[in-house]
């Protein structure tokens, strides 16, 4: 396996934008310790999230209506996208923060696109095009991971499998097109994904199946406890499906009512987003062979019934370390023939806060408007001017816009008016029409209403008059710098005007870090920039010359 190296961007700083910056917190799914799009199981069942006695490390959000039964306590922040809780059979939660209701729908994106290209930027995308071939990755700590590739339908023999090997993982991205077996102990960073099965008869609707225990080199081997504030470790693994992540009824993981072993550790993140449109592909947490006849959705290739007695099927505890994220509420135990399957000893990895992931999925609720005031100058009365604003998606939770309006005729919205909801990367368009009907400075706000979070404002100002003739051979106090398309996916085309002398264009991330510089001339106004090695996100263009500096906004979504 060969390892692709990576891009290592120069930059100077410059002095146009000065952004101070200190390590922030996680912004990804992994700053929750429980998230879910939809609270009913595939079944259309309601079970409750927490109950009794359940105490609930770290952050809490569903876009649906928890059920909450009994008094678990909640030692961190608890929200949700409705406007209440399912309150279950002796409601009675202890909150440590008030809960927050309307709180904006966190986005599952279908496919796990940025890991995916990352994995085969270094190197690390296992795929094979004819989808005959399943694998299994055995996490080998100090020695880095070993996978093995066979196919499908075929029993697993490592003599007969092609065998990859992987060094200790350094903010690694892996990804397998297909379906993924995954144990072992793990040492390192790394983000390992996988698609799923392509075929439906071939292994069930598994994505990835945990064979066993996946735990960091440092964790305790029976309960997964570590020192996750003072150990100074900084190993991280994150778990992401397309799918399922299923626990599979292997006598490791208690199979048969613990009649070998028991328990499963996981020290990880675990992310199972999901295709609404596919019922295939509708992710979640669970666990194989549920004990059931003709209960075969996810969960195992056939009925499976446990053949020990008693009848029930009670294989020990999840002992989780990390966080969870999955698009639909997936059981790990049920009540059938007494009991099956697993209880639960979830713990929140309290480093998840700080430390970022090499392909962690976003979560943040961040709506960018440019520009953030429209100033219309001087028009003349009777006339009118068309100006625009662009509200852009670059978080990982919907924008929901129920629509847009301002407060005079003066200023008349003319596009953008009506509802829209805005995944991530997505933008909006509000045209603004000023027609002053008298002299003098006019004033109004275009309000943006949202659905979920904060309302957006944007201030307007213009200026009736009656213009008058320029002087010949006025020379612009400014110049403008304007960037078509904004947000842009590809290239963007920059073009400047009003530059008499030669002048420097610069491009900053968001760090104040120069990432492109060029040379401009009064003979040129535009050039085309691609920046395919970049990330997405917001840059900041600065045009200067001896005398004048403008600077603008450009949005980078891929």
């Amino acid at each position: 396996m060969i390892r692709l190296p990576s891009i290592y961007l120069g930059a100077i700083f410059s002095v146009l934008v000065l952004v101070s910056w200190c390590q922030a917190q996680n912004s990804g799914m992994t700053q929750y310790s429980y998230l879910t799009d939809y609270e009913l199981t595939v079944f259309g069942e309601s079970i409750p999230a927490f109950y009794e006695s359940d105490t609930v490390e770290g952050k809490v959000h569903s876009n649906d209506s928890l059920r909450i039964t009994g008094s678990p306590v909640f030692l961190d922040t608890i929200s949700t996208s409705r406007s209440a809780f399912c309150q279950g059979p002796g409601y009675n939660p202890q909150f440590t923060y008030p809960p927050i209701f309307g709180a904006p729908r966190i986005y599952f994106p279908p496919e796990a696109t940025e890991l995916r290209e990352l994995a085969q930027e270094q190197g690390f995308l296992f795929s094979d095009p004819l989808q005959e071939t399943q694998y299994r990755m055995q996490l080998t700590g100090a020695q880095g991971w070993i996978m093995y590739e066979w196919r499908i339908g075929e029993p697993f023999d490592p003599e007969q499998a092609e065998i990859f090997y992987g060094p200790v993982p350094d903010d690694d991205a892996i990804f397998v097109d297909g379906y993924l077996e995954l144990e072992g102990v793990f040492m390192g960073k790394a983000t390992i994904g996988a698609h799923g099965s392509y075929d439906n008869n071939d292994l069930g609707k598994h994505c990835i199946r945990l064979l066993d225990d996946v735990r960091y080199w440092f964790a305790n081997p029976y309960t997964g406890a570590f020192n996750d504030t003072t150990g100074g470790y900084e190993d991280r693994l994150l778990i992401i499906s397309e799918s399922n992540i299923t626990i599979g009824n292997t006598w490791e993981n208690g199979r048969e009512n613990r009649s070998y072993g028991a328990d499963i550790i996981i020290t990880a993140g675990l992310i199972a987003l999901g295709n609404e449109a596919e019922p295939h592909f509708w992710g979640c947490f669970s666990f194989e062979d549920q004990n059931d006849v003709g209960f075969t959705w996810e969960f195992s290739t056939g009925s499976y019934i446990c053949p020990t007695p008693p009848s029930n099927d009670e294989r020990g505890a999840i002992h989780l370390w990390g966080s969870l994220a999955q698009q639909r509420r997936g059981y790990v135990h049920r009540s059938n023939h007494s009991g099956t399957g697993y209880g639960r000893d979830y713990h929140y990895d309290n480093r998840f806060r700080y430390f970022d992931f090499v392909a962690d999925i976003p979560a943040n609720h961040n709506p960018l408007l440019w520009p953030e005031d429209i100033d219309f100058g001087e028009v003349q009365i009777g006339d009118s001017l068309i100006l625009q604003t662009m509200l852009s998606n670059l978080g990982g939770t919907y924008i929901d816009i129920n629509g847009a309006t301002t407060s005079t005729s003066l200023f008349e919205l003319v596009a953008g008016d009506t509802t829209v909801s805005l995944i991530p990367g997505d933008s909006r368009l509000y045209e603004i029409q000023f027609t002053p009907q008298e002299l003098g400075e006019h004033t109004d706000t275009l309000l943006i209403d949202l659905q979920f979070g904060e309302d957006l404002y944007v201030p307007l100002r213009g200026i009736g008059t009656t213009l008058g003739i320029s002087e010949p051979g006025h020379r612009p106090e400014s110049f403008q710098l304007s960037a078509f398309p904004n947000p842009f996916n590809n290239e963007v085309r920059l073009s400047w005007t009003g530059l008499h002398d030669q002048g420097l264009l610069s491009i900053f991330d968001t760090f104040g870090r120069e990432v492109y510089r060029a040379v401009v001339t009064p003979g040129i106004n535009h050039l085309v920039w691609q920046p395919h090695h970049l990330s997405t996100g917001l840059y900041f263009l600065q045009l200067r010359t001896n005398d004048l500096t403008t600077t603008s906004k450009i949005v980078y979504v891929k």
